[in-house]
């Protein structure tokens, strides 16, 4: 018998009684395996073929099947592939290696999918447009209005926390008015060029900035058409005639005389019949065309829109009026751009869309199905194009060379084995039992909340929670122990017997956890401020102009054609940390003092607001662009330069593999660093090696494992050994010992077996 598992709709109520019939084949919903403990079927000849297996089977619905069905076979089907987060470890721990895997390059070579080709379109961000005497007192001038703004709110301390937190991040940059304003006006009047091509789709940063976004893109529709409505009127423009000072006549380049771009431009008018006809359709396109909001209903969202000064009444009813997705699929329906920031993302096909612009920052799964939008095949599409806003590029290449990572058949070794079951169980024992000392220190006994039930439940509840708040330290740290047994379960997730007999604690904890996260998601309600001090920082941000609205930006790039196995060798060189092999203390410790001593009131949001820019346009350098995508075409492959970089170093190819990683989160190092970087390499790999030759087969337990991690961490934040603290701080010592204990795992097999061993 095969039985699927879908993340969909379910279509069997009766799903126990159709195991124990001998039918072929069962589609169902990961959703009917909903009755803990209980057993539906002991055959051994039942085949679970899961859909979307990187994100459905670590749940409790996943933990009741695979109890329910203890002698079954499991095969996990994916359309992105594995990345490095601890889900994807799970997906390899619970499914193992890949069986099968259909990149790119097949997927076009064999003509499933059509080329899809990166053009990035951001501009560059600055501060200020008032010159220097302006700029010297801009840091004082941005700290102290937000101080002032977010004074005159009279939040509590929980809301203050959670504004300055916001704060903090890239948010207001990324939809500061300015940069909005000027992406709208570029997307209409680069797709509005491309209006034979198909239909496109764009993807915001939420769904306030998708109701923003759409208002600015209607002002710029508005004027193309009448812009175009001028061309096809008037009988010529006279030569020197040119439109109003800080407007743009957009014009498709297509329809426009030699050298007008189709921006701004004097144009003339057509010049036969044909050419007429054409100009009548264009006009006839963008006024038929639809742009549309496609966002999920959320609770509350009228308020929380009128906050933001939008209405979100008449998208919500034409969401609701009209069944878009299929109006949208129809390459004949007017509706031919789409708005979005998460709904159609995943799992839903328009052969027909030809273009996807991104304005919000993706990585991992949701970047590749993001991407794939484009690249269906579809009658008369030679290609996607995939626009970017917000320079994913980084991510980008970064989740393409996880499709060249993993060969058939072979086991990843970035992921930590588990191979001592009874060492798994005794660890999630041991978790649970910290957690629970830890509230009964507090004055709560936990099988209290465990053993009750109805009004008695929601009443120890309480307790429990009010406990666990007595300061913020102790919800702190309740929190971090909670995350830990909830990671330990998880690493039990196809062995749901070991956690049977700890399933009533486990239960009670996780109510206490989600209760607390519940609360604080409805108490805070935080648009209003935040929506006046995106107008404070606005004021600050400008954007580059240079460049009219809908011209070329550079190159473009067909992604198929990119090197992955050059991708795949820098990416190998970047491995990424792995978090399960400390002792359970010295987690919970070194977490919670990242959590208490982070202070969002001391945060300097100029000298913030700053890097965040420089990091900004640095993702969307159309030199550096251009220099990424050149050295990662076919035509690129003499790494003679690479390879003797170590003699120019003066290291030895083993010692500039550390080297590299100590300086991978660093630019521009002055010559006394960098030469201490290297000693610190060197004598490093000298004294792991060491401590390797005193632990045999280092990398099977998590004892030595462990100890390995601790050594390398404690040699790097030492004052003797470690990295300089006036170019390295204690978060950069914590990375970077992660990913060189990553380093060392993957090359070091023992102090003698590596690939750089004579």
């Amino acid at each position: 018998m095969r039985l699927r598992s879908r993340c969909a709709s379910c279509v069997s109520p009766k799903l126990a009684e159709l195991l124990k019939d001998n039918h072929r084949y069962v589609f169902t919903l990961i959703h009917k395996f909903n009755k803990p403990g209980e057993i539906y079927s002991l055959r051994p000849d039942i085949i679970v073929i899961s859909d979307e297996a990187h994100r459905t089977q670590y749940g409790k619905l996943a933990e009741n099947m695979r109890f329910s069905l203890p002698n079954a076979s499991f095969i996990g089907f994916t359309g992105t592939p594995l990345m490095e987060s601890e889900e994807d470890q799970l997906t390899r721990r619970v499914f193992g290696g890949y069986v099968s895997t259909y990149d790119f390059q097949r997927a076009v070579e064999d003509s499933a999918t059509v080329p899809l080709y990166y053009d990035n379109r951001g501009e560059e961000l600055y501060y200020d447009d008032k010159g220097t005497q302006r700029q010297v007192t801009a840091d004082k001038e941005l700290n102290q209005r937000l101080a002032t703004a977010i004074e005159q709110f009279e939040l509590d301390a929980e809301q203050e926390e959670a504004v300055r937190r916001r704060l903090g991040g890239e948010y207001l940059i990324l939809t500061a008015e300015k940069r909005l304003d000027r992406i709208a006006q570029d997307l209409v009047a680069h797709y509005t060029q491309r209006w034979q091509t198909g239909k496109a789709m764009l993807v915001c940063l939420d769904k306030i900035t998708a109701v923003r976004m759409h208002g600015l893109i209607d002002k710029y529709w508005k004027q193309a058409i009448q812009a175009q409505k001028q061309l096809v009127n008037l009988e010529n423009l006279s030569p020197n005639l040119s439109p109003t000072r800080g407007e743009a006549l957009i014009f498709p380049s297509s329809l426009v005389g030699k050298g007008a771009k189709g921006l701004g431009f004097p144009v003339k008018q057509a010049a036969d019949e044909q050419e007429e006809v054409e100009h009548q359709q264009y006009l006839q396109w963008l006024q038929s065309t639809e742009y549309l909001v496609v966002i999920s209903e959320a609770q509350n969202e009228v308020k929380t829109f009128k906050d933001w000064g939008l209405d979100i009444i008449p998208h919500r009813q034409i969401i609701k009026s009209r069944n878009l997705e299929e109006e949208f699929k129809n390459e004949k329906h007017p509706f031919r751009f789409a708005i979005v920031c998460a709904m159609w993302l995943t799992g839903f096909d328009v052969p027909s869309l030809a273009t996807l612009y991104i304005d919000k920052p993706l990585q991992g799964h949701t970047l590749m199905q993001a991407i794939a939008r484009a690249n269906r095949v579809y009658e008369g599409k030679n290609n996607g194009l995939l626009i970017d806003y917000n320079g994913i590029l980084t991510s980008l290449r970064a989740a393409l060379a996880k499709y060249s990572r993993a060969e058939v058949g072979s086991t990843d070794e970035s992921i930590t084995p588990y191979n001592v079951l009874d060492q798994l169980r005794e660890d999630y024992a041991i978790a649970l039992q910290s957690c629970i000392d830890h509230i009964a220190n507090l004055g709560f006994n936990l099988q209290e909340l465990v053993e009750t039930a109805g009004f008695d439940k929601i009443t120890a509840l309480a307790s429990a929670v009010n406990a666990v708040c007595t300061n913020d330290e102790s919800r702190a740290r309740f929190e971090v122990l909670a995350r830990e047994i909830f990671k330990k379960k998880q690493a039990l997730i196809t062995e749901p017997k070991l956690t049977a007999p700890y399933q009533g604690r486990y239960n009670a904890i996780e109510q206490i956890y989600k209760h607390l996260h519940e609360q604080h998601k409805i108490s805070l309600d935080i648009n209003a401020v935040l929506r006046f001090l995106q107008g404070v920082v606005s004021e600050f941000i400008n954007v580059d102009t240079s460049r009219l609205p809908g011209a070329e930006s550079g190159k473009t790039y067909d992604i198929s054609k990119i090197d992955f196995e050059l991708l795949k060798a820098e990416f190998a060189n970047s491995p990424t940390k792995n978090t399960s092999v400390q002792t359970l203390k010295e987690a919970v410790e070194r977490q919670l003092q990242r959590m208490i001593q982070q202070n969002p009131s001391r945060i300097d949001y100029y000298t913030r607001y700053q890097q965040l820019i420089q990091n900004y346009n640095r993702e969307t350098d159309r030199v550096a662009i251009e220099q990424t995508f050149e050295e990662l075409l076919k035509l690129v492959k003499d790494l003679s330069e690479e390879d003797t970089r170590a003699v120019r170093e003066g290291l030895s190819e083993e010692h500039l593999a550390v080297f590299d990683l100590l300086c991978s989160s660093k630019d521009n190092l002055d010559t006394r660093i960098r030469n201490r970087v290297k000693q610190i390499a060197q004598s490093l790999i000298e004294a792991v090696k060491s401590q390797l030759q005193q632990l045999e087969n280092w990398r099977d337990k998590e004892s030595t494992r462990a100890t390995i991690k601790s050594f390398v961490y404690d040699y790097l934040y030492s004052e003797d050994t470690g990295l300089p603290v006036d170019a390295y701080d204690d978060s950069d010592v914590d990375n970077l010992s992660n990913i060189v204990f990553m380093h060392i795992y993957q090359q070091y097999k023992s102090a003698n077996k590596h690939p750089y061993a004579a």
